[in-house]
């Protein structure tokens, strides 16, 4: 559902850059990331604390975005966002497998490390393209295709 929500604020961002509509950009994003570890918690260390840690998860993702807007200060929407990033790994290599293709989350994780150096290196990736492609539309279709990894391990898998 988070998937839905990023095209739809990144759509309402692009329409009208500003801070208030980069909210809604951002949040969606939040949450999914949130979401995502506590689905790998859920399933590899506790589905109790997993159920639990939800809400707390999803208060963070929104506290974070307020945090940044009203604060100007992206600290917290940081922490939130790589957070999981550092996270799903490590929870993968010392937990026990549930369902198959659990490696597909390391697939997104290094998808989505690399669309932050895309985003990065913007200016560099678009004199490197010959001026065709900045680093910024790369950054979209890596996302995209981080959030395809996992749609495709959730539809594939199964459980062990």
């Amino acid at each position: 559902m988070s998937i839905g929500f990023v095209c739809i604020g990144s759509g309402y961002y692009y329409l009208n850059p500003s801070n208030v509509t980069l909210v809604w950009d951002r949040l969606p994003m939040t949450v999914g990331f949130s979401s995502l570890l506590d689905l790998l918690i859920d399933e590899r260390a506790n589905p109790v604390f997993g159920r639990s840690l939800f809400s707390f998860l999803s208060a963070a993702s929104f506290a974070s975005c307020a945090y940044w807007y009203y604060r100007d200060d992206l600290r917290p929407y940081i922490l939130v966002q790589f957070f999981p990033m550092f996270s799903i790994p490590i929870l993968l290599l010392i937990s026990t497998p549930v369902y198959s293709h659990t490696l597909y989350y390391v697939y997104a994780c290094i998808l989505y490390s690399l669309t932050k150096v895309s985003e990065v290196a913007d200016k560099q990736v678009f004199r490197l393209t010959s001026n065709s492609m900045s680093g910024h539309t790369i950054k979209h279709r890596l996302a995209t295709s981080a959030i395809g990894v996992i749609l495709y391990m959730l539809n594939v898998r199964v459980i062990l």
